[in-house]
């Protein structure tokens, strides 16, 4: 993704500046309020960060068992997709099981500029896939207990 100075922009980092925002203003606001565990609040599901699409596994073939994933849809995002190479397939993508290593995959874009021997130059965009650097985490955690908050 890039901004609109044409730079890349690492969405991991402007969530994070955005929940340290969030947090500190929550923290300003429940100053008084204390953890406690007389009581604990159940959480069906936690957040996750609204950068994360989530690939949905679907049987692609009964006989093989083989199976695709699908996007689903990260609901704390805004507008869906942003970059480009999903965004062209906002209905719906379909991703070849082994085409998604265990280890994740980094997609980049990159400009592409080429002198022909008459001198003309041709510029155009391509794309490359690098294995990624291991298995990351959304934080997505699944029926959590969280203690209440109590004015002391």
């Amino acid at each position: 993704m890039e901004s609109i100075l044409g730079l890349p922009i690492d969405r991991r980092e402007q969530y994070k500046q955005k929940m340290k925002v969030l947090y500190q203003a929550k923290d300003q606001e429940n100053s008084d309020l204390k953890p406690s565990f007389d009581t604990l609040n159940w959480r069906l599901q936690s957040e996750v960060p609204d950068y994360w699409i989530p690939l949905i596994p679907v049987q692609a073939d009964a006989n093989t068992g083989a199976i695709n994933f699908r996007r689903g849809r990260n609901r704390n995002a805004l507008g869906g997709a942003q970059g480009r190479i999903l965004k062209a397939f906002d209905e719906r993508l379909d991703i070849l099981e082994e085409e998604i290593p265990r280890e994740g995959l980094h997609l980049t874009r990159t400009y592409q500029l080429a002198r022909w021997i008459d001198g003309s130059t041709y510029l155009w965009v391509g794309r490359y896939k690098e294995t990624g650097r291991g298995e990351g985490s959304s934080g997505l955690r699944f029926d959590t207990a969280l203690p209440s908050a109590k004015k002391e």
